[in-house]
């Protein structure tokens, strides 16, 4: 009777999570011609759109920013004067940050950039790049019976899916709620040749004693772990790079810069996470660092945005139109 019981519990107990799971995925996910895309700001069908509205030119030599949210600051306008300006006046610079990009989602859309031919990419990568999607343990309680979560996990895994939602389905959901508020009013493009919208409020600086609360508050700012063993987004960003340089594509890297409070609020075993996934990712592709550059600057819209902004420009944009002319004086290729 009472082993009776234990199952039909276990089994409500499946029913139930494989009901929360299904939300979860479909919160996070979108069926593309049979294909399950993660959703964000659409990487995958918005780059197909962007680059088909966007043909390669004869003329033109174009060179590709690519990362997240933390990469739409770079100004395409000041990059490309500055290159003009440097000698370098049939280049243009197209600035392709997506909201909450991964190496792993960016791998989707490598054969799109491929075939639009840039001289160079150039990539930003920071530690929200590599992190696990929750800081929750994962610890399971060994009681003999088998875990229902892990069990449905395994399963679904087996289709190749991205499942790191489901090990924090509260974070999920607040965050999925945050991102659909958030995109309804992102609709400013800040400069020509970007593909990610904007708020304007992303050009607002934040005062330093709002970014010591933000850079401390775990549910604005979610600092997690770090795998640096064998960790999915630096192995996906290694084939970008492989691949990318089998087609003749050079490619830089390049640490984002953060805010003087957040550099502050990581925990040490975080910082030495990254950094060891970064100076393995430089045998692959040159690194510059950019990461604690302007700290103590009055240049951020939150503790890891630079400010969308004409304050941000003369050092964030600056700093990366120089890693471009330099990529394109040495040919940037290890």
């Amino acid at each position: 009777m009472i082993a009776r019981t234990a199952l039909a519990t276990l089994a409500s107990f499946i029913i139930a999570l494989s009901i929360v799971s299904a939300f979860l995925f479909f919160s996070q996910y979108k069926l593309v011609n049979g294909t399950a895309i993660l959703k964000g700001d659409d990487t995958f069908q918005g780059a197909q759109d962007y680059f088909l509205s966007h043909p390669p030119s004869a003329d033109e030599n174009r060179i590709f920013v690519v990362g997240s949210s933390q990469v739409v600051a770079v100004n395409t306008t000041y990059v490309d004067g500055y290159l003009s300006d440097h000698g370098y006046r049939n280049y243009r610079v197209y600035n392709l940050a997506s909201n909450s990009d991964q190496p792993k989602e960016r791998l989707k859309t490598l054969e799109l950039i491929i075939a639009a031919k840039p001289k160079v990419v150039v990539y930003g990568i920071g530690p929200r790049d590599f992190q696990a999607a929750t800081a929750e343990s994962s610890l399971k309680v060994a009681n003999g019976l088998p875990d229902p979560e892990e069990m449905l996990h395994s399963s679904l895994s087996k289709t190749g899916l991205d499942l790191d939602f489901m090990s924090s389905p509260k974070v999920t959901v607040l965050q999925t709620i945050k991102t659909a508020l958030n995109e309804e009013d992102a609709s400013w493009e800040p400069y020509p040749d970007i593909f990610a919208k904007a708020r304007e409020e992303n050009m607002k600086v934040m005062a330093d004693d709002k970014l010591q609360a933000q850079a401390l508050d775990p549910s604005v700012t979610l600092i997690t772990q770090i795998d640096s063993e064998d960790n999915r987004n630096e192995q996906a960003l290694k084939e970008i790079i492989k691949r990318l340089n089998e087609n003749d594509i050079p490619v830089v890297l390049f640490i984002v810069p953060h805010s003087g409070a957040y550099i502050d609020a990581m925990p040490e075993s975080y910082k030495a996470s990254f950094n060891a996934i970064a100076s393995d990712l430089s045998k692959d592709a040159p690194v510059y660092d950019l990461f604690g550059k302007y700290a103590g600057l009055p240049i951020w819209t939150d503790p890891i945005h630079a400010a969308i902004s004409p304050v941000s420009a003369p050092y964030y944009s600056h700093d990366v139109a120089e890693i471009i002319e330099t990529s394109l004086q040495e040919g940037t290729t290890q």
